[in-house]
């Protein structure tokens, strides 16, 4: 990042107290329009989970530190599950996923009721 006088000294050839004020106006223009090291995007902390019951309107969107599990998902978003009656869904690959695994950034599951076959 340059300072005024070095952007004074590129532009003009003279330090910045030496300019007009409508030159130094341009020169503090160019200075505060640099990017700052600061206004880098963030890095990503969080991962953003979904999750909704079927048969019910509405999702739950939460974020949760990298390597949370679906069962911190829950717990977040206030659902509780019957796990001997219910399972949850992966909605893009349509799996049932387990309690203990990793939540994926921005993917949603939801709770099903299990279907037991004959």
């Amino acid at each position: 990042m340059a300072t005024k006088n070095q952007i004074a000294m590129r532009e003009y050839g003279c330090n910045f107290d030496e300019l007009s004020p409508g030159e130094k106006a341009t020169v503090t223009r160019k200075f505060n329009a640099q990017t700052s090291p600061s206004s880098r995007p963030a890095r990503q902390v969080g991962v953003k989970g979904t999750i909704g019951r079927v048969g019910e309107n509405g999702t739950k969107t939460c974020i949760l530190v990298p390597g949370a599990t679906v069962d911190d998902l829950l717990e977040q978003s206030g659902y509780h599950i019957s796990e001997d009656k219910e399972s949850i869904v992966a909605e893009s690959t349509g799996e049932t996923v387990s309690l203990s695994d990793e939540v994926e950034n921005g993917e949603t599951y939801m709770i099903a009721p299990e279907v037991e076959s004959a």
